[in-house]
């Protein structure tokens, strides 16, 4: 995470004031339904008030990128699903309009580089650099935007 210049993740070696100042809380996953990043996701983000950024990877070589990618989003909507309706579930409350996504506090980031081997075709540059969506294609990760499912 911060060879890529994004803040090391999770809350091990600083205060929370620290994190509070960072902005946000950083953690990676090899999964969108990971419960255990799920979980301290809604620990650290709530108790600091700060939103928490979920960064995708592929833990082991995949033939298709693209395929595990787009299961990943799907199984990070999934998961948030789980958490909205539980906590609509134990407040008894109804959705009404539904989420207000700009106070959601875990907000998907992009995936970091997985190809990044030299491409003869890109002048000998790796195929991936920096953030990417699950296309592969280069994205700005802005801490203060949208979680990339919104866009």
């Amino acid at each position: 995470m911060e060879n890529q210049g994004y803040a090391a993740q999770g809350v091990q070696h600083r205060t929370d004031d620290e994190l509070i100042a960072q902005g946000y809380i950083s953690y990676c996953a090899a999964e969108g339904k990971n419960k255990a990043t799920w979980a301290r996701a809604i620990a650290h983000g709530q108790e600091l008030g700060i939103p928490v950024w979920v960064f995708g990877y592929a833990s082991t070589r995949q033939s298709d990128l693209k395929v595990f990618r787009d299961k990943w989003v799907e199984e990070f909507k999934e998961m948030k699903s789980i958490f909205v309706d539980f906590a609509f579930g134990i407040t008894n409350a109804s959705q009404g309009e539904g989420i207000d996504e700009s106070a959601f506090w875990c907000k998907f980031a992009g995936f970091l580089p997985q190809h990044v081997q030299p491409d003869a075709t890109k002048g000998a540059r790796p195929t991936e650099v920096g953030l990417v969506n699950a296309d592969g294609n280069h994205i700005i990760f802005d801490p203060e935007g949208e979680c990339l499912t919104e866009k």
